[in-house]
Formats: structure tokens, sequence, C-alpha cells
């Protein structure tokens, strides 16, 4: 199979993955462009549907070809999935696609509520302020949903720890680290790639 050009290829990717996107370009692992729209948009489905596709509108009249670097963030990803210049990777999310389908599921039934790197210096506003995960009540709902949480260390920065204490006091359920390569992330993005020339 031939190899696509990937100097029509443009990365849009959810900035969650900013850093390790970063870091494999940097290596040459990656030869691509990337674009990044903020991870907060998360919170706001509607919003991220039509910046989505305003972005990928502009990017495919000027000939690229995207690799979506988004799990289901809004219940119309799959509009992207019949066409032929627009590629999402693979996985529900992306704690998934950084850890592959069966690490994320078997973690997920064990109980964890996942923490990335990229939200974790946001973690007040997005429990506080997006999910109104306040005081006993947001204690409540976590012990309640979830038996721990844990902090998806993929090697770029230091432990969080003392930030991490702050969220397992304030909502009431231990933490833990794990730490994981770019293995998955990577084979999402080749797996994308790859599909332009199948």
């Amino acid at each position: 199979m031939e190899a696509p050009d990937t100097k029509k290829i443009t990365v849009l990717a959810c900035s969650i993955f900013r850093r390790e996107i970063e870091a494999l370009i940097d290596t040459g692992e990656l030869i691509v462009d990337a674009h990044y729209i903020n991870s907060m948009m998360h919170m706001r489905p509607e919003k991220l549907s039509t910046v989505l596709d305003a972005a990928t509108k502009r990017m495919t009249q000027d000939g690229k070809k995207i690799v979506l670097m988004f799990g289901e963030c809004h219940n119309r990803m799959d509009k992207y999935h019949s066409r032929i210049d627009v590629q999402r990777v693979k996985g529900c999310n992306c704690v998934e696609i950084i850890l592959g389908k069966e690490r994320y599921a078997t973690l997920l039934k064990e109980g964890a509520f996942f923490l990335m790197p990229e939200w974790i210096g946001r973690w007040k506003e997005i429990f506080n302020d997006e999910l109104g995960l306040k005081g006993d009540i947001g204690k409540e709902f976590m012990q309640e949903m979830h038996k721990f949480f844990l902090y998806v260390d993929t090697g770029l920065a230091p432990v969080p720890e003392q930030t991490l204490n702050e969220i397992s006091q304030t909502l009431g359920l231990p933490w833990k680290s794990i730490r994981t390569d770019m293995t998955h992330l990577l084979g999402a993005v080749q797996t994308a790639l790859e599909t332009f020339n199948s």
C-alpha cells in the first residue's frame, strides 16, 4: 500500500492530546500538521459540533484531508464516518484512545474516574463550574459512582501529586496513577492515515 502524503493531511485534535501529539511530531513518529480545539468544548457539545463543522469545511476546502482526534464527544460524530476526506480515530473517548480499548474497559469496570494531564490544572473549573460537583454533593456523587481517581501519566510531565491529593481530599476518593506510553495513540492516528489510501 502506498503511504499517504502527509503534507496534505492535518490532524485536528482536542487539546487534551496536544502534549502527546507534539511529542510524537518532535520525535518524527508523526509527520503531520496539527491543529487543536480547546478541550473545554467537550462541556458544550453543540458548540463543539459547530466548531468542528466549520474547521473541517475550511480545511477540506483548502485541499486537506483530516484525521479527527476526538472520541464520541457529541451525538453527531458519526456524520464524519461516510466522508472520504475526514477520518476520526477509533475510540469512545480520549482515555480509550490513549490506553486502548481493553485496558480502558478493565479500569472503568474497576471503578476508575480518569484524570488526564491536560485537565488536571483546571479540575476546579471542571468539577465546580461545569459539573456542579461542589462540597458534600460532589463527594456523595463521586463516591456513589466511582471507587478511585486514576491519573493517566503519559510520561511527559511529573505526576502532579499535590493537585491529586487536593482533588482526593475535596471529593473523597483515593487516587492512583497509571503509566502509559503512546503506542495506542500513535496506532490510532496511523490507522486513520492508512484509510486515506485503502
